[in-house]
């Protein structure tokens, strides 16, 4: 597989807390792959463009509270053989994605 585009669709960065900060403040983030769809390819024939919709969120909470929230949404196309999309296609219609592919998509 090999990567022919990356876009991001939202960015969002939200301060919910606006006074100063005390205590100690966590950082959590969630990264997950939202929706795989097939994509029009008139480029190279024999092969197949996926592309992997995501979500990003990092969030701040200090107190038990959530003080601020950064959102990330894009896709990542891929380039593969059609072979591969069609395994690929019927795994996420189970909602499963090998942890390999899952790893590969979100460091991109």
């Amino acid at each position: 597989m090999t990567v022919v585009g990356f876009h991001l669709n939202k960015i969002l960065v939200e301060r919910k807390e606006k006074r100063a900060l005390t205590g100690e403040v966590k950082v959590n983030t969630r990264m997950n792959v939202t929706d795989i769809k097939k994509e029009d390819n008139t480029i190279i024939k024999g092969k197949d463009t996926l592309s992997f919709e995501f979500e990003f969120i990092i969030s701040y909470d200090a107190d038990k509270k959530n003080i601020a929230e950064l959102n990330f949404e894009g896709h990542v196309l891929y380039l593969t053989e059609q072979k591969d999309s069609k395994q690929i296609l019927d795994d996420w219609k189970k909602k499963n994605l090998e942890p390999e592919l899952r790893i590969r998509i979100l460091n991109t």
